[in-house]
Formats: structure tokens, C-alpha cells, sequence
């Protein structure tokens, strides 16, 4: 019920958008997490976010908890609960940013370049807040977007930096210039663009797009010490992730690490952690390790002055060369942790201030939340080997949720695609990744499964073997002298007995027989401690050299002698976790079998629906499964847990980590009976609009809440489930209801019945329009789509070559669909070792088109299917006459210019290597020739840049289809799937348009209104007979209306009610709509004022006297028999058609054919109306012929001046009074309108409007200035 608490941004069916998880719901999960043998969690930042942001990453204010999130008090269930299970919370930090509440003066929608100090037009900007004054909060700076942190644009020509600022080389940086707007608690210096200069990447705006704070004062760092001193003492945190602390001036962390550190050491935590995000060069992150080291320190016992800051971090130089051998297939790079860890010995300080000692405390990944999911791009068995090394080597060992179920949707973690939802899941169902569908998809907290279990095992151990943590010895990596190629071999561990050596082969498509040296002592007997059963062993010969067969990716863990006890798990369980029980299948058994023996106490700690007893030994002497069987009828239908408490034991006497659990759903028999949760895979539900369409009948067993919604309208509070729910329908619109079960809001059904009661097809949006190139972004009717399909739209397009295309599925742009837009993401080896130089893989890149390739080389899609998303940052898709979704090769790039590559010192080889390299990928090289062309790239020797491909191609005609639920979208040449929608054509004549490659600037939010007419476009600037022509099929369409609207009332079997013959013996009642009773709540929040809306969203009240206050038509519709009792017999409306602007008198009408939005429908009208008559009341509508109004209705050159105005009004007077009807009347002194998009399309007609100016400027026999 916290899913749209504060903000929005809650869409189960995009990955990119809020799914509702917060602390309960982790809380409850954590048994699940400590099973898998992790001691800590660490979790996304937890403060106060913006609408969507579901990352946590753009805060507002670091004093208060996102409340989509939960309580302080659920916050504080959470870290007790770990704590109870011997789990540690650290939570993720960020200093360097904040949300995106400010622009820099001059570029509000544009990219700014970086200044640092400067004067006069190269001075640093100013900042520009992007709210209104009064939208922000009142502090002691004035109004400000932030309530604790303040801009201030007055500028100190004497103030500079604080330093020093390193570089990603290590190099130092100090300010020796003046001027800065140093009393702002932000930077003003622009966009960050460039990561290797120091100042930039310190003080640039991340992405353009995250306010920078300026860290490097000390009015600063205060505030950010109080606030995450707070947060502990209120919270019980054990630690922090620190974001982006590359970008992080180091004065900063001397300041705030200390501090941090102390207090927490005040409050008994003797051992808070600190560690960064290290996303960033060797050489950088060792300037904010320990005490730090630049890189004039290496190899000695120097460092930075001041206090030791953060502890370790995500340590990326060992990611990079896994990734790099594994993805790239360059096995040679096996050799890279070993170099990894001698090279960074030199450089990094890993003296821990709270331990007086050396601690190697660096976080190793195989995965995790910015990046591809490794199993994606390579396969279950190269991730196996890299979770193997990443477990023993030196560090923490750092586990990516979703890894141990097998996750491996393609794409970044960045734009979403790879930070899926554990429980059952809508966003990914489209990017099915195997035969079945895409993991996502089903409820994955399964303890069971074959990776779980292996992570289980990796765990526990180095638990056992590396249980002694705390001395130096843990830390030391002994490798062979004669390290076999493509072949990672490393020994370690705490004590000489309990030593684990790891052999991993790197190269991923050969078996490798090997020979290496090994520091055990001649004679012992060595185990792979990776397999349960018939696990290999090797005995160590005389002179060390073990033989071995490796199959490809392979990876052996050995231990000396047998294996160590580890903690016993349960390897299956049945029904299995997540499956449907039919009822009626008869008696139901349970069963739970163990990786080994059991204590036969262990059946008294099994429990069925928190319920102990019932269970037995399957065999009592070995008792390695547990029974129980279920009379049949005696499991109600609903979600049954099964579970067994953290105190069971072995047959050994040794404990398990963690209790166990697992659920399954006993629902009816297929397919309708099942209902929403057991089949979330069915999303139309014939039957949900029951008793005569005044109720939906819910068939959704497991559910605990739900929503409902008619679409195109708000949707209900969440209610606690119920077999049945009032609610009316709207005829041939469509009903959605959304359930909640298991800590997922992913069950989504819908239903739709025309006014006949036939059925029809629901969908998620009212209406669609595709909009692109071809039919100038939409600018005309010809975009719509129409409904082919549940939840699908169709339309067929005719194009030439690539064209951009969006989908959208309002007349506006207040929402769109595209796709996430591409970036190359940067890997790089460490510049210790040489092989950086020519290092030049194609880079693995970020977004959709990436993605879809991914799934069409594996013949999961084909070439014409791809997945759209309604992100904010979402940019366009492409279509082409290939009929296919396809982008093109490569991204245009029209203005490509050559940057720097290479240095002019490179080696002979390399140089060779730049002129003879040509193109990779997208990029072509070329070695600087010292043209004008390759002025760009200043006195590099060696230059790149993007190519720029081709984008024409012949003429076809597509079909266009678009899954508005599961957002994936069809481009294919078969016109028969988009049968019954509308072809992109206009007057007869198909619409074409060659390719083009201007950028195209898309209409500006309003409050988004469905329409129901398709309407042609209406003339601009036409010759006489055109505008005659075009105003007389305006005049048409208004006749036919009114005819349809005449065949429609027939068809209704009403009458008319007679006029009065003298209306003096009428008594009236005048009602201001918005102001008499607010009948329907579900419209409350349509058509606001955006002022109005903007207040809501915040909960910060002014003006409310210009507000809506909800009331409507059904209001009224309520009282008439009120009206009727008090003898009225004509009740007066105030104006209630569509008015564009929200304003809640409704006195400016935008569109005389529809009923306001948050007034009601043209059918309560109707309805309204005849209740009245029934009642022998009649009812007058106030109705507006005089002006027009809506939002950017507007004169296009802006307000005229006096004289201009006056002119003009006195001109069109005197031709007015002087012409006939069929002449024209001048246009001297007249502006032209810009019509925005709420006016209706048939009053789109210069001629109907007099377009002189406001009547405030008209003067008559004045003169400016008099």
C-alpha cells in the first residue's frame, strides 16, 4: 500500500519503473538471503527520491526515509531481524549528488561545457531552479528546491577549491586561480564529460543530470556528517557503500570518514565498514584507500596526510580481466589477478584504524547491479568458475540477487534490464530467455535450486576453511612460478592446514591437460571440495607437479584430505516451491530430502503453515527425507508454507545456517479455475465483469489485495482481496484489476464488454498512436493504432529506409515509449599491465538495440520483435522497410569528428597496429596525418571516430504491432496481423517519407486527454480555395456528428423531453459544478491545473481557493432527487466541457464535443439528463461561443505592441462591417495562432479567430506613450 506513497513511478510492467519492493518485504526474505551462506546485505540508498528513480540513486533530502520504501520503524525490523540471524546491514550512500532540481543559466534542455573559475561570458553559470518559487521549500536561504541544501549565485572572485583532487592516474590536482560561487552547497561548473581531467570529474554535473554538491567545503561536509550520524543512531547500520566516490573530492572523506567511524565506535560498533564504489582506475581508488597513495607513493611506506577514509570497495580490475576472458574469449588473461594483486600491493594502503592492522577488504564480483549478468553473455558454467575464484580469493565475496537462480536477461543493469525481481515478475515475460520463458518470471525464492545450492556450497566452505579470518595469512596469495597459460592457479588460506588451492580454466571452448606446481608437501591427498559425491582427488607426487584434466571452464577447489563438515541442506522439496496443487487431486504429499542423514529430531522442527508435527522420517534409520502426507480436502485453497527451524541438525551434529522455506499455491483445476496468481502468465479473464456489468467476480486464490481500474482512468485504492467487488464498468473500455500475492503486484487480469455485451479486447491505455518520421511525429490523425488483439495495438505503416518512431498513447506527449538508448560501456585493463595499450575489444554496450540482438543471435526473437520501455530517458525506436526491428548498424553520427585515441609516443607496433586497424565496430581508427580533417584530435598520433551509417533504403508498407502490458512490439511485412487497424493514410493516400536524420523536438507535457474522433489534420497557411475547402469539411464533420449523435440517441429507446411553452413558471437551480458534490473519487485527479497537481504531489497547500475540489456530474446526478423535492424544474449547469488548462470554473471551453475529464463522461451527460426528465426537470448547460482557450494557444510572434493591437481591432471592425460573408477579410496587423494540442482539431481555423491581441492593449483613438 506504500507502492505510490509521495511519488509515482509504481509500473510493474516496465523494468525501468518502481515494483513495489521495500523493507517488509526484504525482512521477511532474509532467512532466504543467509541461506545462501551471505553474512551482510547490502541495499540500494534508502532516502528520499523523486517520482520514478526506483534506483534510490537521486535524492532529496538525506534526513528523510523514501516512504514507497516503508517506516523508519519497518527500517529498524529490518537491521534487528539481520542482526538476530548474525547478518550485518550496510547501506548504499550517496554524497556526490543529488536529484536534478537545477539547470545551468543558458541550458536548461542542452548539454553544458565544463568552466572552471573564469570571468565574464566564461564565467561558471549560474543556477536556475526548475520549480516554481513557490513549489520549493521555505529555509533559511530563501526558497530552495532542497530544504538542506542551498544554491546561492553571488559570486566570490576571491573564493577557490579545496584541495587536493587526483586524477585517474593518481596524479594530484591543487587550485591555483580564483572566483567561485562559493557560498552554494553545489557546483555551477557544468556537465561532467570528462572522466580523466581532475577538476571536471570532481565538480561536473554526473550525466548531466545530478546536481553536484560541493563536498570540498566544510559547510558541507557538516551537514553530510550530521545527517549519515543520524542514520546510524536511528537505524543501527553497520556500514556503508559509498557511491561514485570517485568523483568525491578526497578532503571530504578525511573529514567525514573519521567522524563517521568514531561515532559509530561511541555507539559499540567497533568494526564499521566503509567501502566504495571503485568503478574507476587502480590508480585512483588507491587515493581513497586506507590513509591513500598517489601514485608518487607507490612501493612505499608514504601516504596522503590526514586520517584513513574508506576501508575497500567493488573492486574492478579483477571483474575486468574475468570479463575480458570469459566474455571476449582472450583466455590468456588468466594471468591478470595474480599481476592484480602484486601490482596493487604497492599501491594500496589496507591499514584498518578500527583493527590496528592489515586487512585486505576489497568487495569481488561476478556480477552486480551496473552491469550485463556474466551467465548472459557467457554461459552457466563460465559463472560457475568465476563465483569459485571470486569465493576464495582475498576480499569479501560479493553475490548479485537473482545470480543463484540462474537470471541471465540480456543488457545493462543500468537501464534495467538486468536488476530483475526475485518474485514473480510481468516487466521480463516478454524477453523469454529459454523455451519456458525468462526466469523473472516465477517466484525464484526456491532454496532448492541447483545454483543456490552451489552458492550455498561455495560459502559455507570458506566459512570452513577460512573461519580463522583476522590474521595477515589470510590475505597471502601463493601462485606457481610457472603459472600454466590460460590457467588461473592460486593457493591460500589462514593456516598451512587449512588451505584451499583453486585451479580455473579460463579458456571457455577447450579441455586443458596441465601440469603445475603446488605448495602441498609431497604424499597428500587432495579433494575437490566443489562436488557432494565421487568427488576427484589427486595425490600430490614427489617434486610437487600435479597432473590434472580440466574441462573447459572447469574449476576444482582442493582441500587436503576429506572434506570438512559443512552445514546440511535441503536438496529438494515436493510440491516444489512456487508449484499449483490442484485440489482435487486427491491426498497431497510432502516431501523434504536432505543433502545427508538427519537427526531424527528434525521431524519435530518441520512445520506446514506455521504448524509443527505431521512429518516423519521417510526411512528412520538414515532419516535424509522428511514425509508427510495430506488427506485430500484438508489443504484449503490459498499459499501453504513449508519450513524448518534454524536449530535442525545432522546425523554429524552439525547445524544448519538457516531455516528453510518454501511455498506452493493449491488453486482449481485449469484453465480458469487456476485464476491470476497460479497461471500470472494469463492476462484476459473471461467473466470478471460479472452480474450484468455492475461487479467483477475475482478468481485470483493467493491474492491479498487488489486494485482496480477502468482504463483510462485512475485506479482504486488497494483493498484487501474479495471475492467480489462492486464496480461500474464503462461499455467497450475495458477493466483491469491488479492483485498482490507473495510480495508481488505483478498479477494483472483484464475484461471488456461492449454495450451489447459482447466481449472485446482489453488493453492497458485507451488508445495508441505510433508516431515517427513518415507521419511528422504524429502531427495528424493518421497515427492512431486500433486494437488487433488483447492488450495490442496494430497500424500499417508505408516508409523508406530507417525511420524514428515512438509509441504513444495519448494525444500529447505526457507518455511515450521508446527504447533505451545505446553507451558503450568501458572496460579496460589496468594500465600496470602492458597489454592496456592495444587492449581493444568491441565494447559491450548499454540499451535496447544491444539486447536485441542478444536475443535474435539466439533465436529467442526474431528479427521484427523487440521490447519498448516508458522511461523518461527512453529515446526513439526504429523502423525500416525491411519490416523488421532492426536499428541500424551503427548509431547515426552526422557529425562525427576525430578524437584522441593514442599518444604520439606510442611504440612502433602500435602505431602499426592504428594505421592498419581500420574500423572495430562502429569506431574507425586511422593515425593522424595532421589534416585539417584530424585538427580534432589535437597531437594524438593515433585517432577514432564514430562511423556514420546509411539510412536510406526502398519503399514498403509494415505492420506495426505494440503489447501495450508487456510493452514488446512486431514490424512485419505480413499486413494481416494489424487487420481492422488503421493504415497510416489520410484522404485516400498513403503517406510516405524518406528518411531523415534532424533531430526532431517532441510537444511538451499536458495533462493527457483520450480522444475518441480520428480527425484530420486542419490547414495552416492554404490558398483560398484550400482554406475554403478544409472549413467546409469542418463543417461537415460537425454536421455528422451531429447526425451519429442523433442515430446514437435512437438507439437508445429514450424520448425527448418537450420544451416548456412559457418558461416564466420554471424555478431554476444554478450549480457551479466543481464546487456542489463530488460524486466520483476516481476523477478527482484528472484534467488538475498543473499548479494544482504540482502542490498534490508535494502536500504543501496554497491557493485552494483556485483549486478543483472533485465535485462532478455524478454529484449532481446524486442530489436531483434533492432538487426535485425542494420543486425545481431546471437545474443550471456551469460550463463542463473539456477545458485544456484544468481551470476549475470550466469558463474557457478547448473542446465543445467532450465533457470535461474530471466533470465525467458524454455519457453521464446523457444519463444525467434523462434522470432529470424522469423526474420532470430540465437541464441548461452554460455554454461558451465567444473564445477558446487551452494550453500553448498562443500567438506565435509573441504580444504585439499597443498601436499594433489597436490597429488591427479598428481595421477588422471597419472590413468586417463592409464585407460580404464570402470575402475576405485583410490580414494586416494580424498575428497568426500556434494551436498546442487541447484545442479541438475542427476550430483549428485562423479565419475563425480575430487574432489581433489582448483586449487589454486595445486603446481606441490612443496613442503608445499617451
Amino acid at each position: 500500500r506504500n507502492n505510490e506513497a509521495f511519488a509515482g513511478g509504481f509500473d510493474v510492467r516496465d523494468m525501468t519503473f518502481r515494483h513495489g519492493g521495500d523493507f517488509k518485504g526484504l525482512t521477511e526474505k532474509l532467512p532466504y538471503i543467509k541461506g545462501l551462506g551471505c553474512e551482510a546485505i547490502w541495499i540500494s540508498p534508502i532516502f528520499q527520491n523523486g517520482d520514478n528513480m526506483y534506483h534510490q540513486y537521486a535524492q532529496h533530502d538525506f534526513t528523510l526515509l523514501d516512504r514507497r520504501l516503508g517506516t523508519l520503524e519497518e527500517l529498524r525490523n529490518l537491521t534487528n531481524t539481520a542482526h538476530s540471524l548474525g547478518m550485518y546491514v550496510l547501506v548504499d550512500v550517496v554524497m556526490n549528488h543529488m536529484d536534478n532540481e537545477f539547470y545551468f543559466e543558458g541550458h536548461q534542455s542542452n548539454s553544458t561545457p565544463f568552466r572552471f573559475h573564469g570571468d565574464g561570458a566564461n564565467q561558471e553559470y549560474k543556477l536556475v531552479p526548475r520549480r516554481a518559487e513557490e513549489d520549493m521549500f521555505e529555509t533559511p536561504a530563501g526558497r530552495q528546491p532542497y530544504m538542506d541544501f542551498w544554491y546561492n549565485n553571488t559570486w566570490d572572485a576571491s573564493a577557490s577549491y579545496q584541495g587536493p583532487v587526483y586524477g585517474q592516474y593518481g596524479e594530484s590536482a591543487w587550485d591555483s586561480d580564483s572566483g567561485t560561487y562559493d557560498g552554494s552547497d553545489f557546483h555551477h561548473n557544468g556537465d561532467l564529460q570528462n572522466y580523466f581531467e581532475p577538476w571536471e570529474i570532481h565538480n561536473g554535473k554526473i550525466y548531466g543530470t545530478m546536481d553536484d554538491l560541493r563536498l570540498e567545503h566544510p559547510r558541507v561536509q557538516e551537514k553530510y556528517i550530521a545527517m549519515t550520524k543520524a542514520l546510524i543512531a536511528s537505524a543501527d547500520i553497520d556500514g556503508f557503500r559509498v557511491d561514485t566516490p570517485m568523483q568525491v573530492p578526497l578532503p571530504f572523506f578525511k573529514a567525514w570518514a573519521p567522524a563517521v567511524r568514531e561515532f559509530a565506535r561511541s555507539l559499540g560498533k567497533e568494526r564499521f565498514g566503509i567501502f566504495g564504489e571503485f568503478y574507476v582506475t587502480p590508480a585512483r581508488y588507491a587515493t581513497m584507500t586506507g590513509r591513500g597513495r598517489d601514485r608518487t607513493m607507490w612501493g612505499t611506506d608514504q601516504f596522503i596526510d590526514g586520517p584513513a577514509t574508506l576501508k575497500g570497495g567493488i573492486v574492478y580490475s579483477y571483474y575486468w580481466y574475468t570479463f575480458s576472458a570469459l566474455v571476449h574469449d582472450m583466455p590468456d588473461l588468466a594471468d591478470g589477478p595474480p599481476l592484480a594483486y602484486r601490482e596493487e600491493a604497492k599501491m594500496l594502503d589496507m591499514y584498518d584504524p578500527m583493527s590496528n592492522r592489515t586487512e585486505y577488504a576489497m568487495w569481488n564480483f561476478c556480477n552486480n547491479h551496473d552491469n550485463w549478468r556474466m551467465q548472459a553473455m557467457t554461459g552457466a558454467a563460465q559463472m560457475r568458475m568465476c563465483l569459485a575464484v571470486v569465493t576464495f580469493w582475498p576480499g569479501v565475496p560479493l553475490h548479485y540477487a537473482g545470480d543463484e537462480q540462474d537470471f541471465n536477461t540480456p543488457g545493462s543493469a543500468l537501464d534495467g534490464w538486468a536488476r530483475e525481481e526475485l518474485g514473480v515478475s510481468l516487466a521480463w515475460r516478454a524477453v523469454r530467455t529459454t523455451p519456458e520463458g525468462n526466469p523473472a518470471d516465477r517466484d525464484n525464492f526456491d532454496m532448492t535450486s541447483d545454483s543456490y545450492r552451489y552458492v550455498q556450497r561455495l560459502n559455507a566452505l570458506r566459512r570452513a576453511y577460512f573461519g580463522s579470518f583476522g590474521s595477515e595469512a589470510c590475505d597471502v596469495v601463493e601462485t606457481p612460478a610457472d603459472q600454466v597459460e590460460q590457467v588461473l592457479i592460486f593457493t591460500r588460506g589462514c593456516s598451512d592446514d587449512d588451505r584451499v588451492t583453486v585451479v580455473a580454466n579460463f579458456n571457455t571452448t577447450a579441455n586443458k591437460s596441465i601440469v603445475f606446481s603446488t605448495p602441498w608437501p609431497t604424499g597428500t591427498r587432495l579433494v575437490n571440495a566443489l562436488t557432494e559425491a565421487s568427488a576427484l582427488e589427486v595425490t600430490v607426487p614427489i617434486g610437487h607437479r600435479v597432473s590434472l584434466e580440466l574441462p573447459a571452464a572447469g574449476v576444482f577447489v582442493f582441500v587436503r584430505g576429506d572434506v570438512k563438515p559443512i552445514p546440511p541442506s535441503v536438496t529438494s522439496v515436493t510440491p516444489a516451491h512456487g508449484s499449483v496443487v490442484e485440489p482435487s487431486q486427491g491426498a497431497v504429499e510432502i516431501r523434504l530430502r536432505f543433502d545427508r542423514a538427519m537427526n531424527a529430531s528434525i521431524a519435530a522442527l518441520a512445520s506446514l503453515d506455521g504448524t509443527l508435527g505431521g512429518f516423519a522420517c521417510a526411512v528412520a534409520v538414515s532419516c535424509d527425507e522428511l514425509v508427510r502426507t495430506v488427506a485430500p480436502g484438508a489443504l484449503t485453497e490459498g499459499v501453504h508454507v513449508v519450513e524448518i527451524g534454524p536449530s535442525a541438525l545432522s546425523a554429524d551434529g552439525v547445524q544448519v545456517f538457516s531455516s528453510f522455506r518454501s511455498t506452493f499455491l493449491v488453486s482449481g483445476a485449469p484453465p480458469l479455475e487456476r485464476g491470476a496468481v497460479a497461471s500470472p502468465g494469463s492476462h484476459y479473464q473471461a467473466g470478471l465483469i460479472c452480474n450484468n456489468g455492475t461487479a467483477l467476480c475475482h478468481i485470483a486464490t493467493g491474492a491479498d489485495a487488489l486494485r482496480i481500474q477502468n482504463v483510462g482512468e485512475n485506479w482504486s485504492e488497494w483493498r484487501s482481496f474479495e471475492d467480489e467487488s462492486e464496480w461500474d464498468i464503462i461499455p467497450a473500455r475495458g477493466v483491469l484489476v491488479q492483485y498482490h500475492a507473495e510480495g508481488s503486484s505483478s498479477y494483472i487480469v483484464g475484461d471488456c464488454i461492449d454495450a451489447a455485451g459482447e466481449s472485446c479486447h482489453p488493453s492497458w491505455h485507451e488508445s495508441m498512436f505510433i508516431r515517427g518520421d513518415w507521419n511528422s511525429w504524429g502531427a495528424w490523425e493518421g497515427s492512431r493504432m486500433r486494437l488487433v488483439g488483447q492488450y495490442t495495438w496494430g497500424a500499417n505503416i508505408t516508409i523508406s529506409g530507417f525511420q524514428r518512431a515512438k509509441f504513444a498513447p495519448f494525444v500529447d506527449w505526457s507518455k511515450s515509449y521508446g527504447m533505451h538508448p545505446d553507451r558503450e560501456l568501458l572496460y579496460n585493463l589496468p594500465d600496470y599491465d602492458p597489454r592496456h595499450v592495444r587492449f581493444a575489444p568491441e565494447p559491450y554496450m548499454s540499451g535496447s538495440e544491444a539486447s536485441r540482438r542478444w536475443m535474435v543471435a539466439r533465436g529467442l526473437w526474431s528479427a521484427h520483435e523487440s521490447i519498448a520501455s516508458g522511461a523518461e530517458f527512453a529515446s526513439h525506436l526504429w523502423v525500416n522497410s525491411g519490416c523488421t526491428a532492426e536499428s541500424p548498424t551503427c548509431p547515426p553520427a552526422p557529425d562525427s569528428k576525430w578524437e584522441c585515441y593514442g599518444s604520439a609516443n606510442w611504440t612502433t607496433d602500435d602505431q602499426a597496429w592504428c594505421r592498419s586497424v581500420g574500423s572495430v565496430g562502429c569506431t574507425e581508427y586511422a593515425q593522424n596525418d595532421g589534416s585539417p580533417d584530424m585538427e580534432s584530435c589535437n597531437q594524438c598520433g593515433c585517432c577514432r571516430r564514430a562511423i556514420d551509417p546509411d539510412l536510406s533504403g526502398p519503399t514498403a508498407t509494415c505492420c506495426v504491432t505494440f503489447n501495450d502490458l508487456y510493452l514488446n512490439f512486431t514490424i512485419t511485412s505480413d499486413l494481416q496481423q494489424c487487420a481492422g487497424a488503421l493504415a497510416s493514410q489520410m484522404n485516400g493516400e498513403t503517406i510516405t517519407s524518406s528518411t531523415s536524420t534532424e533531430t526532431t523536438t517532441e510537444a511538451p507535457t499536458t495533462t493527457p486527454r483520450s480522444t475518441t474522433t480520428p480527425l484530420p489534420p486542419c490547414p495552416e497557411t492554404l490558398p483560398r480555395q484550400e482554406k475554403t475547402e478544409a472549413i467546409e469539411a469542418s463543417v461537415a464533420r460537425a454536421r455528422q456528428r451531429l447526425e451519429d449523435a442523433e442515430a446514437d440517441f435512437q438507439t437508445t429507446g429514450y424520448s425527448r423531453m418537450v420544451s416548456p411553452k412559457d418558461w416564466h413558471g420554471e424555478v431554476a437551480y444554478s450549480i457551479f459544478v466543481d464546487r456542489f458534490a463530488n460524486g466520483d473519487i476516481t476523477n478527482d485527479g484528472l484534467n488538475l491545473q498543473d499548479f494544482q497537481r504540482d502542490i498534490l504531489e508535494k502536500g504543501e497547500a496554497w491557493n485552494i481557493d483556485s483549486w478543483r475540489h472533485g465535485g462532478d456530474l455524478q454529484g449532481v446526478r446524486g442530489r436531483l432527487r434533492y432538487l426535485h423535492r425542494i420543486g425545481i424544474t431546471v437545474v443550471s449547469l456551469s460550463p463542463i466541457f473539456h477545458n485544456g488548462r484544468g481551470e476549475y470554473h470550466g469558463s474557457c471551453t478547448s473542446d465543445p464535443t467532450s465533457v470535461d475529464s474530471g466533470f465525467g463522461t458524454n455519457e453521464l451527460l446523457r444519463d444525467l439528463t434523462r434522470e432529470a426528465h424522469a423526474l420532470g426537470m430540465r437541464v441548461v448547460l452554460d455554454i461558451q461561443v465567444n473564445q477558446a482557450c487551452g494550453r500553448r494557444l498562443e500567438y506565435e510572434a509573441g504580444l504585439q505592441d499597443i498601436d499594433r493591437v489597436t490597429a488591427c481591432i479598428e481595421d477588422y471592425e471597419r472590413e468586417y462591417w463592409n464585407a460580404s460573408r464570402d470575402d475576405d477579410v485583410s490580414e494586416s496587423n494580424r498575428n497568426k495562432l500556434a494551436w498546442g494540442g487541447d484545442v479541438h482539431p475542427d476550430l483549428r481555423h485562423q479565419e475563425f479567430f480575430t487574432r489581433c491581441g489582448p483586449k487589454g492593449m486595445y486603446t481606441p483613438g490612443s496613442v503608445s506613450g499617451q
